[in-house]
């Protein structure tokens, strides 16, 4: 299915507002911290606002969306025990750029960028004190060779996206473009979900590894939202006055983060499945 989809895009890094940020605007909002509990949330709320909110700037870029493609949700990997707020304080942390990285200066700590190759090195250097990464990241990339300590923050996630040739999906015959624009919804899905078994397979291998994961109290947690919470008030101010509804597509999203969370991973498939979301794609 990977590969059938990839035979979809258009333009590569064109089609992913992560990558290519220019032309993008409320797109961008999936990037925000604290936005969804994990990948399968994150995949099907990106794909009901797309029609509603998102789907006319996406597609003045002469792109179809094809899927989502939401990676895991992101933990705090570091040299040393982070259990509040203050602890952060001037860590260097490696992070991406954008919301990401304005999210981080906001909880008090010093974005640093790098390739995901270098970090191993400037962990075992000291050039970082941590990476803001999916806990599976710790393993593929032997992060945890250096960094005994996980944060627990389900903290953002890097919500990319597929493009579809246009003429490609046109010229499809009239009975193969439903079929066809079902599967892609799956598709959706099924990446969330493997992104969340990735995560989940790797924290219970924390233990076993003598990796100490460390679980904010609620109040705790409360503070780190409540830090970087300027961050959304400024995604919508500033669309706002572009004349785009971000105040709505925010409310929107979160009302759809809350209600998703407490449906299981088939769940989510059978509603995908069942009741595939209209309007994506236009035929």
């Amino acid at each position: 299915m990977h590969r059938l989809a990839r035979g979809c895009e258009r333009g590569g890094t064109a089609a992913d507002p992560a990558w290519s940020p220019a032309g993008f605007h409320l797109n961008h909002v999936f990037g925000l911290p604290f936005a969804f509990p994990n990948a399968s949330v994150a995949a099907i709320v990106a794909e009901e606002l797309y029609p509603k909110y998102l789907k006319e700037e996406y597609e003045k870029k002469g792109i179809y969306l094809a899927f989502n493609s939401s990676m895991a949700t992101y933990d705090l990997i570091s040299r040393k025990p982070v259990r509040k707020l203050e602890d952060l304080n001037g860590m260097k942390v490696r992070t991406v750029a954008g919301p990401q990285a304005d999210a981080a200066k906001k909880l008090g700590a010093v974005p640093v960028f790098m390739s995901i190759n270098e970090v191993y090195t400037a962990l075992q250097r000291g050039m970082i004190d941590a990476v803001l990464s999916p806990n599976f990241a710790g393993y593929a990339y032997r992060f945890f060779e250096m960094a005994k300590f996980v944060t627990r923050l389900d903290y953002a996630i890097t919500a990319s996206s597929w493009g579809h040739n246009p003429k490609t999906f046109d010229a499809l015959p009239k009975a193969l473009k439903p079929q066809w624009y079902n599967l892609l919804r799956i598709e959706s899905q099924m990446f969330g979900n493997a992104m969340d078994n990735e995560n989940k397979l790797s924290r219970e291998r924390n233990k076993r590894e003598g990796v100490e994961v460390i679980t904010l109290p609620p109040q705790e947690f409360a503070r780190w939202k409540q830090a970087v919470q300027p961050l959304w008030d400024q995604f919508v101010e500033e669309n706002e006055a572009r004349g785009l509804p971000a105040k709505a597509l925010v409310q929107e999203l979160k009302a759809g983060s809350e209600k998703y969370s407490a449906w299981s991973e088939a769940q989510l498939m059978e509603k995908v499945t069942k009741s595939p979301i209209k309007g994506i794609i236009d035929f």
